[in-house]
């Protein structure tokens, strides 16, 4: 049975370790360019204002950043990409949570490789059922799970930390079973740290990577979440796709319409 409150306390206690990890390895130029930035924006009353309302017009705080990006001068491209990404995700309306939002997209990149080496790890066990089967069997050793995991830190290979130390912390304090379902919930949480979701999109042929992303763009405006799609192909989808995002369908298949149609036809 799961243990849903066990995988939740490990995943959250895994995603605040990457935060640290991440946040102290950001160089002290990157925090100097985050200070400089801050600072900028403090010295002038109309800015610091116009960026602590969150009724100011996007266009008009975009404006802005981009002046207070281009004194920053050699670095101006840079911070003026990560300025807008911020504002299009709405990630801070003040000062203080803009210097936040800098440290936590600056080192934000961790959780996603923490993210794919878990899922890496869980799609070898899936593949591998006597690999499925050791992992779920807590009578084996502590030296066992050790000897195993170590081998598979250096297969896959593991190494965005802190996930082998995590790891290893699994094993010695006998929780390894739960790693399927602490994989699941890491993943959950960091979606819900970046404000995205995911979905699948179901069609009778494989779609191209621009057809991948226009949907993904699309829904996106619709959910006004960043959309992840994993593509499916199902050959008894006659036409069009199918895509679902968290609990919602969104279905243009013919076969749907022509379902319809045979239903309409029975009454």
């Amino acid at each position: 049975m799961v243990n849903v409150s066990v995988a939740r306390r490990y995943a959250r206690a895994l995603l605040d370790a990457v935060t640290a990890t991440g946040a102290a390895q950001v160089s002290e130029e990157v925090r100097r360019l985050g200070d400089d930035l801050v600072e900028l924006a403090s010295k002038s009353r109309e800015v610091a204002g116009a960026l602590s309302d969150s009724t100011t017009p996007p266009d008009r705080r975009r404006r802005m950043l981009d002046e207070l990006s281009g004194k920053l001068a050699a670095d101006a491209g840079h911070i003026r990409t990560f300025l807008r990404h911020l504002l299009d995700r709405g990630r801070f309306v003040s000062l203080g949570e803009l210097r936040q939002a800098f440290q936590q997209v600056i080192a934000g990149g961790g959780a996603e490789r923490v993210s794919a080496q878990l899922e890496a790890l869980m799609e070898l066990a899936r593949s591998q059922p006597e690999l499925r089967a050791f992992l779920s069997d807590p009578t084996h050793t502590r030296a066992q799970q050790r000897a195993v995991i170590d081998a598979l830190i250096q297969t896959i290979p593991i190494d965005a930390e802190p996930l082998p130390r995590f790891l290893r912390l699994l094993i010695d304090r006998r929780r390894l079973a739960s790693l399927p379902d602490i994989a699941r919930v890491f993943r959950d949480l960091a979606d819900e740290r970046e404000g995205r979701i995911r979905g699948r999109v179901v069609s009778a042929a494989p779609l191209s990577p621009d057809v991948l992303r226009t949907l993904e763009a699309t829904l996106q405006s619709v959910t006004q979440a960043r959309v992840l799609l994993q593509a499916e192909v199902d050959q008894r989808v006659i036409g069009g796709v199918s895509a679902q995002v968290g609990s919602v369908l969104y279905d243009g298949t013919l076969r749907t319409e022509l379902d319809e149609i045979r239903r309409a036809l029975k009454r």
